[in-house]
């Protein structure tokens, strides 16, 4: 009967052994498709974050950028200002040289005058003296006529150089005016810091006695304070050079505290929206895992200041499949363990990790939580590695390559390996 029910049972399993060949390609081909798809999508995601990088650093240059025009438009209405000021300074110069000018076309025509005279004066002594001339040659008698037209003649000189030096005179006369005119200039425009043309708007002093009287005592007042430092507009000079220097390395920093401010707030905004995505991403992670280990049960991760992102904590809140717990220290070090652990994989799993190093972490966890455990790291083997130091035998079983340490008789240790796919074919062989 055994020999009739293992012929009846052969081409049952020659089925399944042919279905299960075509299962086992199907699973290559499509470990094999997976592997294709993460290899491309590996560089996109280098893409993206180098895309992202690139526009951080984009926003920081256009701060930059930002600030540079700002301390360039402060420049440029400092060398408008200059330039207001070297026009002014300009229009009073041409002003001054306009006064001069009308001072001058006022004394020119007395000189015009003095000059006509002393012509005149010229031509009656040369008419003068040809009268004489001729009358000395026509009559010896009228000696008498040509000495008075003589003493005329000499009287015409004297009156010439009278007339040349009333000339000189006026001459020196006119350069004192211009000397006092200048002098009053400046004093108006330099000491008084008054325009010309105001000054000449002005009304003349009714009681300019009493004012004139005024200056001189404060003049005296002056002369009283002491001789004057001759170094102080050197050292005014050079005090005004350094607190210009000081004023602009002060703007400056000003400048570069709001651009690193600006920088700064980017920076901040930037980690924000990065913790709070990333908190995102792990709490969902960590509500599916532990759904797989606590089937029927619930977790979640909750902010303790959901209003300040950067300072707050993070709470687990873990509810186990029939039980009512509200805090983690109630729950057996068994679901801690495996609350933990669904947690870790909930952080790594936002990031691709390679491979897991994990010490006797179910070590505290009974059959079931073990098997779970085991179930939800074998799903895992497909996209990452584990490498688990551990004494279960569970875990051993689902383990590809074994490494044990043993101490032989001599006492030294000694390290054994052992594949056990090939020890199943060595044992079924």
């Amino acid at each position: 009967r055994a020999r009739a029910a293992l012929e009846a049972a052969e081409p049952d399993a020659a089925e399944l052994a042919k279905r299960h060949d075509e299962l086992s390609t199907l699973v290559d081909s499509g470990k094999t498709e997976m592997d294709s798809l993460r290899a491309s999508l590996g560089p996109l995601a280098g893409q993206v974050e180098q895309i992202g990088a690139s526009l951080a650093d984009l926003r920081v240059k256009a701060a930059t950028g930002m600030e540079r025009c700002e301390y360039a438009s402060r420049v440029l209405l400092a060398r408008e200002q200059d330039i207001r000021n070297a026009q002014e300074a300009e229009a009073r110069r041409r002003a001054g040289i306009e006064r001069r000018r009308a001072v001058t076309s006022r004394i020119d025509p007395l000189i015009a005058v003095l000059d006509r005279l002393v012509v005149c004066a010229q031509g009656r002594t040369r008419t003068l003296e040809e009268q004489a001339t001729s009358t000395q040659n026509s009559s010896a008698g009228l000696h008498t006529q040509i000495n008075d037209a003589r003493t005329r003649a000499r009287s015409a000189h004297d009156s010439y150089d009278a007339a040349n030096g009333q000339l000189a005179d006026v001459r020196v006369e006119k350069g004192r005016l211009e000397m006092q005119v200048e002098a009053a200039i400046q004093t108006i425009t330099e000491e008084c810091a008054t325009p010309l043309e105001t000054a000449l708007d002005l009304p003349q002093l009714e009681n300019r006695t009493e004012v004139e009287e005024q200056a001189f005592k404060l003049q005296r007042r002056i002369k009283n304070m002491g001789t004057i430092n001759p170094d102080a507009a050197a050292e005014y000079e050079a005090l005004k050079d350094r607190y210009d220097y000081l004023c602009a390395q002060l703007a400056d920093m000003q400048a570069a505290r709001r651009s690193i401010a600006k920088i700064v707030r980017v920076i901040d905004a930037r980690m924000k929206d990065d913790f709070v995505r990333t908190y995102e991403q792990v709490n969902e992670n960590f509500q599916e895992i532990f759904g797989i280990l606590f089937p029927g049960g619930s977790g979640k991760l909750t902010l303790v200041s959901p209003d300040d992102p950067e300072n707050t904590g993070v709470e687990v809140n873990a509810q186990p499949h029939g039980k009512r717990i509200l805090k983690m220290s109630l729950m057996s070090g068994g679901e801690q363990s495996l609350t933990a652990l669904a947690l870790l994989f909930a952080v790594y799993k936002t990031r691709a990790t390679p491979f897991y190093i994990l010490d006797e972490v179910e070590a505290a966890l009974d059959d079931t939580n073990l098997r779970r455990l085991c179930a939800y790291l074998d799903s895992m083997r497909d996209d990452t590695q584990f490498i688990m130091i551990t004494h279960q035998r569970r875990t051993m079983e689902m383990a590809d390559v074994l490494y044990g340490i043993s101490m032989q008789s001599d006492g030294v240790t000694k390290v054994m390996s052992q594949r056990l796919d090939r020890a199943l074919e060595m044992a079924e062989g």
